[in-house]
């Protein structure tokens, strides 16, 4: 990697249906992290000519029902080409993918085909069909740029736990991998001014 360059790596982990592990935004030797065993959708704001300070803006939006379709609040002071928006999910399953205004937001800065594909596997089973999904986007809004994003569906299947002696049998997957974008932030000078743009290295599930 070139010394100049920032590593950037996202990570939207599927959890279980016992636990939700947090999602994860890594720059550089700084991690941070959403809550601990909650079921939502992690959101940050990078300032672009900044990217190693802390973000500008975090917000963890907690899934309280089975519908995800409302734009965090204050996120839209954020969606401009001086910041990178990040998203990871974090235990949700297929009935929470965003929808509504939140699914229009999210296509607008940067989103696409992944998202889509997980919007289309919730509207195909509808409530026929529970299992878990990641998703996870790096974007940068404002520009030409299609966001760097990855969705993932884990096989899930019936899973019987003894649970303290009492059998318990429940739809899920032995398996939960995350969605992680592994990226690198590419410095631009111009004007001396530094901006950094975030340019995809891989995608893979974990």
């Amino acid at each position: 990697m070139d010394p100049k360059n920032i590593s950037f790596i996202t990570i939207a982990p599927t959890g279980n249906w016992k636990y939700a592990s947090p999602g994860v935004l890594s720059i550089h030797s700084k991690q941070f992290s959403g809550p601990e065993n909650k079921i939502g959708i992690q959101y940050w704001a990078i300032d672009r000519y900044n990217p190693s300070a802390d973000p500008a803006f975090s917000y963890f939006q907690e899934a309280t029902s089975y519908q995800i379709d409302t734009v965090p609040p204050g996120i839209d002071n954020y969606a401009n080409d001086d910041y990178i928006i990040v998203v990871t999910t974090q235990g949700l399953n297929n009935t929470q993918v965003p929808q509504g205004a939140l699914y229009q937001f999210l296509i607008k800065i940067g989103a696409g085909p992944q998202l889509e594909m997980l919007e289309q596997v919730n509207t195909f089973y509808a409530c026929g069909f529970t299992g878990k999904i990641a998703y996870t986007l790096i974007t940068t809004p404002g520009t030409v740029e299609q966001g760097l994003e990855f969705g993932i569906i884990p096989q899930s299947v019936y899973v019987t736990n003894n649970n303290g002696g009492n059998q318990e049998q429940y739809y899920g997957s032995t398996v939960y991998p995350g969605a992680t974008l592994i990226a690198q932030l590419v410095p631009t000078t111009f004007d001396n001014k530094t901006i950094y743009t975030p340019v995809l290295t891989s995608n893979q599930a974990v």
